[in-house]
């Protein structure tokens, strides 16, 4: 079954991000001060940006589907090899 929507009403994420600042304990804010934040933002928490498959560290080529090459399939440009869309949370 494929779920196009995640309905989370009232959860304490949705509520922090309606700026409730009260809504994550200390431990949850410091998880969203590691970086994430800085691909999964804006009103969807991601989705509106293209990074590299890896981004802190690239994984071994074993690792790496040799079928998909992700963005460089529509550009053909060689930088986009294993370039995504960066998802929504």
């Amino acid at each position: 079954m494929f779920e196009a929507t995640l309905i989370t009403p009232n959860a304490p994420f949705d509520r922090y991000l309606e700026g409730d600042e009260n809504a994550l304990t200390a431990e949850q804010k410091e998880g969203l001060d590691k970086g994430y934040s800085s691909c999964h933002n804006g009103r969807n928490v991601g989705g509106g940006m293209y990074a590299q498959f890896g981004v802190v560290e690239r994984p071994g080529q074993h690792l790496l589907p040799p079928a998909v090459r992700g963005r460089a399939e529509v550009t053909q440009n060689p930088d986009d090899e294993y370039v995504f869309k960066v998802p929504q949370l």
